[in-house]
């Protein structure tokens, strides 16, 4: 569907290069983690770690679930956007996340060792504590080595 709409922005008419630069250059730079549906997510994963190789970088996947501490997913679903607000503001402005359920998101950070990531964690989990302590909710997570399949 996103590619279908992509399509027709590009039977506009053209522009000069200063224009294009102005639109580019114009986005909201704000100083957080770069949220994006999931279908964006798997072009930015495929993107950057494709690059990653070329420069010996290394990005890890963070995967945190949320729930209400009795699995009731309804009852965090309502707090879900302040979640993900705070999460976003835990993050570098290069590092992307994305919603991949009710009460799930999905990071990609750019970390050199797997014990970065967790400290990105931490930094998640103890703001995280710290605005819901009144209530029950918890946060699991894992991490994972992003890699790209090499056999495609």
């Amino acid at each position: 569907m996103y590619d279908i709409i992509i399509a027709d922005h590009a039977k506009e008419e053209s522009k000069d290069m200063e224009t294009i630069m102005r639109e580019l250059s114009s986005r909201d730079q704000q100083n957080q983690g770069f949220f994006c549906s999931y279908e964006i997510f798997k072009y930015f994963y495929e993107l950057l770690l494709k690059m990653s190789i070329r420069n010996e970088q290394n990005y890890y996947l963070i995967m945190l679930q949320f729930s209400d501490g009795t699995l009731d997913y309804e009852k965090i679903g309502l707090d879900f956007d302040r979640v993900k607000r705070l999460v976003g503001s835990c993050l570098r402005s290069n590092d992307l996340f994305t919603r991949t359920s009710e009460t799930q998101l999905l990071l990609l950070v750019d970390c050199q060792t797997e014990e970065n990531a967790h400290l990105i964690i931490q930094r998640i989990s103890n703001k995280f504590y710290s605005i819901f302590r009144k209530k029950n909710y918890r946060m699991n997570y894992s991490v994972h080595k992003a890699e790209l399949d090499r056999n495609n």
